[in-house]
């Protein structure tokens, strides 16, 4: 080969290594920058939905808490508001639905399973004659007759009682009851307190007298613990007269009771002594709460809650009263 031929192949080899190396060239700043603006893009979008859909479960999560907290307070609320006054008439002063304050208490006699029985209060005319506020046996105690059988009294500690005496009533917190084996009546003791459940208790300004009368009550009292939000309800009470309480809602902002009377007001207590407003008058109940999530966005500091109200009507009383 000639000496011309050589230098054009070697002239075309150069060319060939200077064309190689321009292919291996790496990206650009700017290249590389384009790219990571492009995916920090990309990467808060896709934060920002996940945010935005952790938040809107977190919101729908509290609706439905406090929604549900709603249906069991109504359901529980309607329910002993419709059994006030099972087997019980109301009186203008004395009835089976009472509201005071932040509670509402609804009485009814009790069946277990069936009715239970009525005992009538004796004495030994003989040895003691009825003076007001006591009993044969002191001030907080009575005797009560057995049925025929001598079956013991069914009463026991922390029932509550009513006892009837002519047109008053008054409600008993037993405290003992003493059966004995073969005598026909048993002692029963109650609490020295003249108030109990906004009722009239004891034998406060009361004097014995032939077929007076016992039964043990169901007693459902409704109120807020303000210390914890906590809406409580109790069917027992301790024998110095403390209702004993279970859980029916947390977070309960506020509760508010009441009354509604045959001419359509409301009212958040009873005042017998008023025309109009006596036991006798009230047509239905009311409760209203303001409910709050236990579930809420740590970054969003407005609670999330509503407020509900539920009406009811005490059948019993109605019925009591219209037949």
């Amino acid at each position: 080969m000639s000496d011309s031929g050589l230098r054009r192949l070697r002239r075309r080899a150069r060319g060939a290594v200077s064309s190689g190396r321009g292919l291996r060239a790496g990206m650009t700043v700017i290249e590389i920058l384009i790219a990571m603006i492009m995916g920090l893009i990309v990467v808060s979008a896709a934060t920002g939905f996940a945010l935005s859909t952790t938040r809107q479960l977190l919101k729908n999560e509290g609706r439905e808490d406090y929604a549900r907290k709603a249906r069991f307070i109504g359901m529980a609320f309607r329910r002993d508001v419709g059994e006030a006054g099972v087997s019980m008439s109301s009186s203008p002063g004395f009835g089976t639905v009472s509201v005071g304050g932040d509670t509402v208490v609804f009485l009814s006699r009790l069946w277990a399973p069936t009715e239970v029985p009525a005992y009538t209060v004796v004495w030994d005319t003989t040895s003691w004659t009825p003076v007001p506020d006591e009993g044969p046996c002191g001030s907080n105690c009575i005797f009560l007759r057995k049925d025929t059988l001598n079956n013991d009294i069914e009463l026991v500690e922390g029932d509550v009682a009513l006892l009837t005496v002519g047109g008053g009533r008054r409600l008993l917190l037993i405290t003992s009851v003493s059966n004995g084996s073969s005598s026909d009546s048993a002692e029963v003791e109650f609490a020295d307190i003249d108030s109990l459940l906004r009722y009239p208790a004891n034998l406060d300004s009361l004097t014995l007298m032939a077929n007076s009368s016992v039964y043990k009550l169901q007693m459902v009292a409704y109120w807020r613990n303000a210390a914890d939000s906590t809406l409580l309800r109790a069917m027992t009470m301790t024998t110095s007269g403390d209702l004993v309480g279970q859980v029916v809602a947390t977070e309960v902002i506020d509760w508010q009771t009441g009354v509604i009377f045959e001419d359509g007001t409301n009212a958040t207590s009873i005042d017998p002594a008023t025309a109009g407003r006596a036991f006798t008058n009230i047509n239905a109940a009311w409760a209203r709460a303001t409910i709050a999530s236990d579930r809420n966005d740590p970054r969003d500091p407005t609670p999330l809650q509503r407020t509900y109200e539920w009406r009811a009507v005490p059948r019993n009383l109605l019925f009591e009263r219209n037949r």
